[in-house]
């Protein structure tokens, strides 16, 4: 009997034309199952190593920073590649898949280098890096509560030293004037006669400026901090590991609100003098922040000399502008003059002396400031406190003086002359008192903050046993 067979040869056409569907449909799927994967993965190897933060900069700052280093020596950004590949290999490799009869891995990947294309550290910019993640710290933590907190007048603390040096370059002309006068006289003697002396109230005082502001405003300067670091160890003075920066996206934290944010952090996290931090090696952090200088007690007579400068400025104002205490110092002067009978110096020994009492009311106002109180904004016969009558015996009543509770205290020209000081010299020298306080808790010796990622993007080749490769690459940050 005649058989057709067009049903079986349809049937064979149309099982390879399915097969060759199937097959396609089944290595689209793997294709598109690897990039999935892939993306998943590299997520996952980047949460992996960036999960692996330093725990003391976390602890000490509220930071999160990726140190390169790892507790060991000769921080690399090798070790982060080599381990975001170890993360995402773990996670490629099924585990346990062994143990499955017949198992087979329909992707079979593997990553297989990896490199970064920018990396930001936290040291970048001369700090920058690190101040963008301290302000978005400080807007997460306390909005903008600290901002309306009292500053002193910025414009007198900027340019407190140029009118110091002014008065001091008048004080010298004047005392200059009195000795050519002196020595004009003693040139008229005649043979056999005594010399000319004044016994002038402000010589004894001026006698006081060699001496240390700190003598004077510091009960016992015994009790003065004189820590001492080696500045060549710190990110400040060593050549640094430059990043990217910040990505184009992210504004640079140097906005007002940011200035004053960032300040506030330092006073949350740094000690200073009567509130010192425990366990650091310098005690007195905020003012080593403003000089940089080796050793604590330098950087607190630092602060001392400029809150004195700008004290020395708001008095000197007050006592030239008042006729009731202008003519106390002219009789005072009549005095003295009047006692080796030459008036003529009467106006210049009056400047003198009002130069010296202007230093003894600007060191009791220091002393003030050093015990925790608040000295007068500006002054008036209310908050004047050194009387003349007690000028050369000032340094013995320095303990008594008007509490002004409104006023300016120590925390305050702390603020106002950050503010002013230049903005990355306080950044590095933030840095490093953190890598002074990171490096000595344990497994932390090595702690460089140029070696500390705050961001980075990388890339990496993803190849599979199937002949399909592919690369991604991603970004990740602590923001």
């Amino acid at each position: 009997m005649k058989k057709d067979g067009y049903i079986t040869v349809y049937l064979a056409l149309t099982m390879a034309i399915l097969l060759s569907l199937i097959v396609t449909l089944i290595e689209g799927i793997r294709i598109q199952t690897i990039r999935f994967q892939t993306e998943c993965v590299m997520d996952i190897g980047l949460n992996s190593i960036f999960a692996e933060y330093n725990r003391q900069a976390l602890k000490q700052y509220g930071l999160l920073l990726l140190d390169t280093s790892y507790g060991y020596e000769n921080p690399s950004d090798e070790k982060v590649k080599s381990k975001l590949l170890q993360y995402m290999n773990m996670n490629f490799d099924a585990p346990g898949k062994g143990n499955i009869a017949g198992y087979k891995d329909l992707t079979a990947i593997h990553a297989d280098n990896a490199n970064f294309s920018q990396v930001s550290y936290a040291s970048d910019c001369k700090g920058s890096v690190l101040t963008y993640q301290i302000i978005q710290y400080m807007k997460e933590k306390n909005g903008m509560a600290l901002l309306d907190q009292y500053c002193p007048d910025l414009d007198l603390v900027k340019d407190g030293e140029g009118i110091y040096e002014e008065l001091e370059n008048r004080r010298h002309e004047n005392n200059g004037i009195i000795e050519s006068i002196i020595n004009m006289l003693n040139a008229q003697l005649q043979e056999g006669e005594d010399e000319i002396s004044i016994d002038n109230p402000a010589d004894y005082v001026d006698g006081m400026r060699s001496h240390s502001i700190l003598d004077y405003v510091v009960s016992d300067v015994n009790q003065i901090s004189r820590k001492e670091i080696d500045l060549s160890k710190y990110i400040s003075h060593r050549k640094t590991e430059e990043g990217s920066g910040l990505w184009e996206e992210q504004e640079s934290p140097d906005g007002f609100i940011d200035k004053r944010l960032y300040h506030r952090y330092l006073f949350e996290k740094c000690g200073y003098y009567q509130r010192e931090k425990e366990n650091s090696l310098l005690s007195y952090q905020l003012e080593y922040l403003l000089y940089g200088k080796n050793r604590d007690d330098k950087n607190l007579q630092k602060f001392a000399e400029g809150i004195f400068k700008i004290r020395y400025a708001i008095n000197a104002a007050y006592l030239f502008s008042n006729p009731e205490k202008m003519m106390q110092a002219e009789e005072l002067a009549a005095v003295v003059t009047s006692a080796i009978m030459h008036p003529e110096l009467t106006e210049a020994v009056k400047i003198s002396i009002l130069f010296a009492w202007i230093y003894a009311e600007s060191i009791q106002d220091v002393k003030i400031i050093f015990d925790g109180k608040k000295a007068a904004r500006g002054k008036d016969d209310t908050s004047w406190n050194v009387p003349l009558s007690e000028l050369l015996t000032f340094t013995a009543h320095l303990n008594e003086y008007h509490d002004v509770p409104d006023g300016t205290g120590y925390d305050d020209y702390l603020s106002a002359f950050l503010f002013i000081k230049n903005k990355e010299d306080v950044r590095m020298h933030f840095m490093d008192i953190m890598e002074m306080d990171i490096k000595k808790t344990t497994g932390n010796e090595n702690f460089a903050l140029d070696h500390c990622v705050y961001q980075l993007e990388a890339g990496v080749n993803v190849s599979s046993r199937y002949g399909y490769g592919c690369r991604i690459t991603r970004r990740y940050s602590y923001e």
